[in-house]
């Protein structure tokens, strides 16, 4: 009864799983389990406890990124965040590690609950100096945020290869640029604009 799969790559890899029940599990390296206990290595589906007031069914889209960091985003359109959080990748104005959900942050602070669409990066388990564990996030007023790595400015932030806090990316003017859709990639980022034949992008080439 599986509905969503989302994973990444780092290291030995890990994935989560929604159920049409509602039911949210995960499995692989170093992964959590929402319930305040520390991150661990599973070879198994293991459930997953929510957030407090949030059924499985109130889910609308779930995602990871390295080290094991977990989001779920709500119908209602609060973005939680669960685990690591060494490059900001939670988007709580911290690095601390959380082992219960939080919900991530607008850039001027405020709890993220009118977001409707977020993508994180998936696609490149990078070892190198530094990881690539960021998310870019779309809110009910069609304005871009973007928080986590900004390796290769892929974050469209001023300074390459640094952690950064919740931010609107150079380049982009809320209320005047329109974002439809997001992709976060490895060491880019994609935007789908209003009115335009073309994609928006920023990162390393």
């Amino acid at each position: 009864n599986v509905t969503a799969v989302r994973g990444h790559g780092r290291n030995n890899g890990a994935l989560m799983a929604l159920t049409s029940t509602g039911q949210l599990y995960t499995w692989g390296y170093d992964t959590y389990l929402g319930n305040g206990t520390a991150p661990s290595d599973r070879n198994r589906a293991t459930a997953m406890t929510l957030p407090a007031g949030v059924t499985g069914t109130d889910i609308r889209y779930i995602g990871m990124t390295g080290s094991s960091a977990h989001y779920i985003l709500t119908t209602g359109g609060t973005l939680y965040a669960l685990g690591d959080n060494g490059e900001r990748q939670l988007g709580d104005f911290t690095t601390t590690e959380r082992r219960s959900w939080v919900i991530a942050k607008k850039p001027d602070g405020t709890n993220l609950t009118n977001c409707i669409y977020f993508s994180t990066q998936e696609h490149d388990g990078w070892t190198g100096t530094y990881e690539t564990n960021s998310v870019n996030a779309i809110d009910s007023d069609y304005r871009l945020f973007a928080w986590g790595m900004n390796a290769g400015r892929m974050l469209g932030g001023p300074t390459d290869a640094v952690s950064q806090n919740p931010t609107i990316p150079n380049g982009f003017t809320p209320f005047t640029d329109i974002a439809l859709y997001v992709e976060t990639g490895g060491h880019t980022s994609v935007y789908i604009k209003d009115e335009s034949t073309r994609y928006c992008y920023v990162g390393h080439r």
